[in-house]
């Protein structure tokens, strides 16, 4: 076998090992103190 053969089969063991993570337990935790709306328009008026 070459090596990237070798490669592709350790990756895809790792791949199927993996358990999903479930993102939505974070969403929202962290408090920015800002509206990412708000900081959009700011920073993209800042090059004008």
């Amino acid at each position: 076998m070459t090596n990237k053969k070798i490669s592709k089969k350790k990756l895809s063991k790792i791949i199927q090992k993996r358990k999903p993570i479930d993102l939505d337990k974070y969403a929202g935790k962290i408090d920015f103190g800002i509206d990412g709306l708000e900081y959009q328009l700011k920073a993209r008026g800042e090059w004008q």
